[in-house]
């Protein structure tokens, strides 16, 4: 819920500014990742045998996402760095499925996901403001992702089994993610674009505690405001 509201206020925050299009900057972009979902627990019965037991299990896939990014410049430190609030919600196509599972058990998948990574960055050259002087720029950010996913669960339960307790997969859950990106302004397209890199991690897998999704991603900007000739190489 306080990341819901997070998202919220940052949406007002953009809504009362795009009129003023001093501080925002809006870009439309995709992005490649590999999620790998935290474990959880899922309890069954033979219903031959009237056998109980139960299973630990971890989905995991790649997905292709439409993203939107929204970058606030927080604190404008000259015209070539800034420190900024960045909202990037992003809409995966692809399927999370478990490793291989005997054909004797209860096997879940499911397709779709949503991340949102709300984090804070620090900008400089291109795109740290709309008054940059440089033609490229860096940026790297810390905070976190909001996941769910997969967005539709399913399973595949054989015949001779029973699931209690319903569809177990834990689909929504927090994680830490760090950021680095390369900004580039094109003066003949009056657009910056940007290649990033987003990794991200979570502990409630107990199998790869490592990383969890790794983003790239290609985004543009339409650059509002005057348009500065002879932009300096950063």
């Amino acid at each position: 819920m306080k990341f819901k509201l997070i998202i919220f206020a940052f949406l007002l925050v953009f809504i009362t500014e795009k009129s003023q299009g001093q501080r925002i900057f809006v870009a439309y972009g995709f992005s490649v990742d590999y999620l790998d979902c935290p474990d959880f627990d899922y309890n069954y019965q033979r219903t031959n045998t009237n056998y109980l037991d139960s299973g630990n299990m971890s989905l995991s896939g790649f997905s292709v996402s439409l993203r939107l990014s929204l970058t606030y410049n927080l604190i404008k430190l000259g015209d070539n760095n800034s420190i900024n609030l960045n909202v990037c919600p992003s809409l995966g196509v692809g399927k999370c499925s478990s490793e291989l599972t005997p054909s004797n058990y209860p096997d879940f998948s499911g397709k779709y996901n949503f991340i949102t990574p709300i984090f804070l960055s620090y900008r400089t050259g291109a795109g740290a403001t709309k008054n940059s002087s440089f033609k490229r720029g860096f940026s790297f950010g810390f905070g976190y992702d909001f996941v769910i996913a997969p967005l539709i669960k399913s399973e595949s339960i054989p015949s001779d089994v029973q699931l209690i307790g319903g569809n177990p997969i834990k689909n929504t859950w927090l994680q830490p993610c760090f950021s680095l990106g390369y900004l580039r302004y094109r003066e003949n397209k009056q657009r910056l674009f940007e290649f990033n890199l987003k990794y991200s991690y979570n502990k409630l897998n107990s199998y790869t505690p490592g990383c969890i999704s790794i983003g790239f991603s290609y985004s543009f900007y339409q650059k509002e405001g005057n348009i500065i000739n002879g932009l300096k190489e950063k």
